[in-house]
């Protein structure tokens, strides 16, 4: 099995911040199949450039000394979009990182209560 962190879980992760409920960070500590989307990065940069967060330049490098895995997105990634239809007006990057779990049949992990509601049980609550 393997999971996808959405972009505030890679963060926790990453800094090791407490808002992640148990089962979460036991897979975080403990999952060999732990991945991040490159789209999260995008978004952490994007967020960086902003200055509404600072990361230290060797984030990604830090991310892959943790065990992380980098998961690229691709064309089949984005066309999972349109299996989301409810999602239309979503945050962007949580509908590409959706599309991508989804398309790859990976668990997401992920504290996003819109992305939660849609039922999945693929999609598992970072904060339980």
């Amino acid at each position: 099995m393997a999971f996808l962190l959405d972009t505030n879980v890679l963060l926790w992760a990453a800094i090791g911040k407490s808002d992640l409920g148990r089962r979460a960070a036991n897979i975080v500590m403990r999952e060999p199949n732990l991945y991040y989307s490159a789209i999260s990065v995008a978004e952490l940069t994007m967020k960086q450039q902003a200055g509404k967060l600072r990361m230290a330049p060797s984030f990604v490098d830090d991310l892959a000394n943790q065990g992380f895995k980098r998961l690229g997105f691709n064309d089949q990634h984005a066309l999972a979009i349109t299996r989301f239809g409810s999602l239309v007006g979503h945050d962007p990057f949580d509908r590409l990182i959706v599309a991508q779990a989804a398309a790859e049949n990976y668990q997401l992990v992920t504290a996003d209560r819109m992305l939660l509601s849609l039922g999945f049980d693929w999609i598992l609550d970072a904060r339980v």
